[in-house]
């Protein structure tokens, strides 16, 4: 339950901050980089030692110091701020062969995923505004997450999450694997009927070619497209 009602206070004040003045946008935005940046500097030697001079209070994201990926890797256990988590235990988590150059593990809070969350859901053109207003969860929606399902991949985990956190809200979601026959595919979709596909831009031109042709019978209202994986 926490997490849940800190997800739906979230999604309202990310509703409530899209409306706002430019000024109360840039107030929020510093106020949510010092929080992060007061925890590493409280948690890690590391970060300590690259934010030393940068008050997290007043700092500019553009003029923090970079830190590439490889750094990172290479010195995890002394930049990380919560001792629990190990590189080989998190390396033992996300375990695949099949990974390609050079893997990064990046760790998220609860507070931080709400956020994620919460703007992909909310900060979208609806084509039925008085209804998102009332519904602004998606709680009456019918979604089909179209991707990549087999692994630790940001998509896939964002709508797991969501339905480990509420089961009942999420009882018209459905995860369908990118990587399955186009046939398959298309039929899968056509038997839950979403309103709303979130899926790939790549993925969205072919389900469009799909539907075009007449194979994929699904009036869809909305469709969400995101980053590649």
């Amino acid at each position: 339950m926490p997490d849940l009602w800190n997800q739906g206070s979230i999604t309202l004040e990310v509703m409530a901050a899209t409306r706002l003045p430019t000024p109360c946008i840039a107030e929020l935005q510093a106020e949510r980089l010092a929080q992060p940046l007061d925890a590493a500097t409280l948690g890690s030697a590391f970060w300590r030692h690259v934010l030393r001079g940068h008050d997290p209070a007043r700092a500019r994201l553009a003029d923090l110091p970079v830190v590439g990926k490889g750094e990172l890797m290479r010195h995890f256990d002394g930049w990380v701020t919560d001792p629990r988590l190990t590189l080989p235990a998190l390396r033992a988590f996300t375990a695949d062969s099949a990974r390609i150059a050079e893997p990064g593990l990046f760790v998220q809070d609860e507070a931080a995923l709400a956020v994620y969350d919460t703007r992909e859901a909310v900060r979208r053109d609806s084509p039925r505004p008085w209804q998102r207003l009332f519904d602004p969860l998606l709680l009456s929606e019918r979604i089909a997450f179209v991707g990549a399902t087999s692994g630790h991949f940001a998509s896939h985990v964002s709508v797991m999450r969501a339905r480990r956190l509420n089961p009942w809200g999420t009882r018209q979601w459905h995860s369908l694997s990118i990587l399955q026959p186009v046939a398959d595919l298309v039929e899968a979709l056509n038997a839950c009927a979403p309103t709303i596909i979130a899926t790939y831009p790549t993925a969205a031109a072919m389900l469009a070619d799909e539907a075009e042709r007449g194979a994929l019978r699904v009036p869809i209202e909305e469709l969400w497209t995101g980053g590649e994986t």
